[in-house]
């Protein structure tokens, strides 16, 4: 199945998306082969952190950005 979860009310009668292992996004036609896009990761918790980087950087690829686009930095990590 593609494209985004079905809408359901939850407990206090406000719309949110289901989540689940069975619902995935399609980017359909979108064309990014004219923008540059830049993340920002932190060094902190770096598997989970390179895991999501990872994710993203392959959306980006199949939206047409271009690998030489695409600019990642590090920072130190973050306050909770």
């Amino acid at each position: 199945v593609y494209g985004f979860s079905p809408l359901t009310n939850n407990h206090r009668g406000v719309k949110s998306a289901l989540k689940g292992a069975e619902s995935e996004v399609s980017f359909g036609d979108l064309d990014g082969s004219d923008v540059r896009i830049g993340i920002i990761r932190t060094r902190w918790n770096d598997e989970h952190v390179t895991n999501l980087v990872d994710g993203a950087r392959k959306a980006l690829a199949e939206c047409k950005v271009d690998e030489d686009n695409i600019f990642e930095t590090e920072v130190p990590g973050s306050f909770e």
